[in-house]
């Protein structure tokens, strides 16, 4: 469906449960909308304007004005008795039952005092734990002063009674100030956040305003002057925290996400519901979402990029909950920040800039960092399995033991050099070691790297056996086995193969494990009869081991540069080509094949790099618009190559007198891509017809 609601009002339409995949809500006012469940995937809401409708913001304002004022009122009744209390006990007389009364009196507005210092000091539930313990203190105290009295023969069952009933309601007291000033807190907030700041005054001034006829209510029910005054203050005092409690609250202060949570609950009440939606890859960008419900939906990749009003709305248990993401997914401007060990699973950090940021251990699975600015960032162990990082700037990125799979999205990364290791908080073992990475070329290091297999062997490899067994699996699977390099890991060893881009990699493991065995069983039965013309590429794989052990080594460069390939055909040992791949080091050494153990170099054949040259180019223009996932899909492209070819007579005159002067395998690394024999093979044809 791709359905265009662009610049329509929509307030409290219902779209429960609708499919409304790629539909396009731009400019558009959704506030009141239900799409509880809906398919939203993809779709558009850029600058739309969600959350409640007029008169139901109206509604909230009022009754957050009622709320406020009413416990304010409390609040001041409260502080009027205890003021009576206090300032009208007798004190004379040795232990006089009503010092109790006043010491009750005195703990109310001493309490008062250290709740308000301790919440704006440490947070809400910090000072609530105070209380607590004040309280359970407190009726401690007075228990063991009962006791005493009693031993002592002085106190009545009255006695008893009263300071217990005392101590336990002034504790209780003491939390319900709390909870008046938790209440107003709400109050306020929720008006900021339905009305902004014409909402918060309002309800302010509420709360001032109840304070005086409050007063005189209380002076006809004849409280005492000093009673009302004391009243009057705890009243302010209590509007004051309420004012505090609700500013951090907004500020997203975690000490006090109690106040938030609550009023978000009221201020998204009625207001536009995307409870369980799935919002994939869909886009907020410049959205105003103040008093949006969100719990439970899908916000895998959503775009939040400029959104206003995010932290007004309810998220749930989603990773929006989190201010420092709420920050990173609408700024996109978080140098330096630190993500280590964190899950940021399915976010969409697409333009974000994120140079020098510290991800090591984090979990990016299916996050989109589709032209991110990563430059610098330790990107040590970090998980980007299906993550899209199209486009993004990877230069001086450290990628030691990082994970990236064939699911990776790698198109277009731009990198100049990244880092292999991080040893002791620096960065080292610079790829490459010498200048930096041309056009393309990091891909191909990266992807060379994920084709890579790698052969555990708890002891010394038989190379005789090992080369057996991979030349039967490269004739069955009738594609090239690369040996890419060896190396000792404890006391094994392990050998490491390239693999064609389609293999399945877990099988292949199975496949060479299962024959090796049975090789090597029957290596050491009768060594004689196995193959003597294995004997040149057996010792090429015998060195490499003898060498290794030697010098053990994990460096990337070092074994990339030890290329030794393993190709299909009959037993005799002239089918065997080992190509040593780029043995000038780096990626700007010389390319060329060794056959029978002489190297040969075709750079300086003008005719092999122009053709091989226009070659690509088709390859690149084809591969835009042509997919290259499943095996058909490379054929086809394959064929379509091949037609552009003889299309140009003249380009394929010349194809076909490289094919004669030099021998195919050069043309296919000339050619520098995974399809290149396929094609090769198909122009070998063209020599034989002439």
């Amino acid at each position: 469906m791709n359905k265009d609601y662009s610049g329509k009002k929509l307030q409290g339409k219902n779209f429960k449960y609708q499919n409304l995949e790629d539909c396009i809500f731009n400019n558009s006012d959704i506030r009141g909308a239900d799409f509880t469940n809906a398919n939203l995937k993809n779709a558009k809401f850029q600058n739309i304007e969600s959350g409640l409708q007029r008169y139901w913001a109206i509604i909230l304002v009022i009754l957050s004005f009622l709320l406020v004022t009413l416990f304010v009122f409390l609040l001041e009744i409260v502080g009027q008795r205890a003021g009576d209390r206090l300032f009208s006990t007798d004190f004379s007389g040795i232990y006089p039952d009503n010092i109790w009364n006043s010491l009750w009196s005195t703990g109310i507005l001493v309490g008062i005092f250290i709740v308000f210092v301790w919440t704006i000091r440490k947070g809400l539930e910090e000072a609530l734990k105070i209380i607590i313990g004040v309280g359970i203190f407190a009726v401690g105290l007075t228990a063991l002063h009962v006791l005493i009295r009693i031993v002592l023969g002085s106190a009545s069952t009255a006695y008893i009674s009263g300071p217990l009933a005392n101590s336990a309601t002034a504790s209780v007291t003491g939390i319900g100030i709390v909870a008046v000033a938790v209440a107003v807190a709400v109050g306020i907030t929720v008006a900021q956040i339905v009305a902004g700041h014409l909402g918060r005054a309002i309800a302010i001034l509420g709360s001032l305003l109840i304070v005086t006829p409050a007063a005189l209510i209380q002076k006809i029910n004849g409280a005492s002057n000093i009673g009302i005054a004391t009243g009057c203050l705890v009243a302010l005092a209590g509007i004051l925290l309420g004012n505090y409690l609700a500013s951090q609250a907004l500020k997203l202060n975690e000490g006090y996400a109690l106040v938030r949570n609550i009023a978000i609950a009221f201020a998204t009440t009625g207001g536009t519901s995307f409870v369980a939606a799935d919002l994939t890859d869909a886009d907020f960008t410049q959205a105003v979402v103040r008093s949006t419900d969100f719990r439970e939906a899908n916000i895998t990749r959503t775009c939040w990029f400029q959104t206003k009003k995010l932290k007004f709305s309810r998220m749930g248990e989603s990773y929006l909950k989190r201010n420092q993401l709420q920050q990173l997914l609408t700024k996109r401007d978080v140098e330096d920040k630190n993500f280590d060990g964190q899950n940021l699973r399915g976010l969409n950090f697409s333009k974000a800039q994120l140079i020098n940021a510290s991800f090591i251990g984090t979990d990016l699975y299916q996050t989109k960092l589709k032209e991110a600015n990563l430059s610098g960032a330790k990107l040590v162990r970090v998980q980007l399995e299906q993550a899209d990082l199209t486009g993004a700037c990877l230069t001086g990125a450290c990628i030691e033991d990082w994970v990236v799979t064939r699911t990776t999205k790698l198109d277009g990364v731009v990198c100049k050099y990244v880092y292999m290791k991080f040893v002791d908080g620096d960065k080292r073992e610079l790829m490459p070691p010498k200048g930096e990475f041309k056009d393309g070329e990091f891909i191909l290091f990266i992807r060379s790297i994920l084709d890579t297999l790698e052969l555990y062997h708890e002891t010394d490899i038989n190379p005789r056996a090992a080369v057996i067994v991979l030349k039967s699996l490269s004739e069955e699977y009738n594609e090239p086995l690369q040996i890419v390099g060896l190396e000792r890991r404890g006391d094994g060893t392990i050998l490491k193969l390239r693999t064609p881009e389609w293999a399945n990699q877990e099988q292949l493991k199975q496949e060479y494990y299962t024959r090796y065995s049975q090789t090597l069983t029957l290596s050491i039965a009768d060594p004689k009869k196995l193959l003597p013309q294995y004997e040149i590429l057996e010792a090429k794989v015998t060195e490499m081991l003898e060498e290794v052990k030697q010098r053990p080594t994990t460096n990337i460069k070092y074994l990339y540069n030890k290329g030794l390939f393993v190709t299909g055909g009959d037993a005799s040992m002239n089918n065997y080509d080992l190509r040593g791949s780029k043995f000038g080091g780096g990626f700007a050494g010389t390319e060329g094949t060794q056959t029978g153990g002489t190297f040969t170099d075709y750079s300086s054949n003008p005719n092999l790099s122009t053709a091989a040259s226009e070659i690509q180019q088709i390859l690149k223009h084809l591969e835009v618009s042509n997919p290259t996932t499943t095996r058909t899909e490379k054929m086809i492209l394959v064929a379509k190559v091949v037609d552009e070819i003889e299309k140009n007579p003249s380009l394929k005159t010349r194809v076909i007198a490289v094919l004669n002067s030099v021998n195919s395998e050069a043309f296919k690394q000339a050619i520098n891509h995974p399809l290149a024999r396929n094609i090769v093979s198909i122009i070998e044809e063209w020599t034989e017809e002439v």
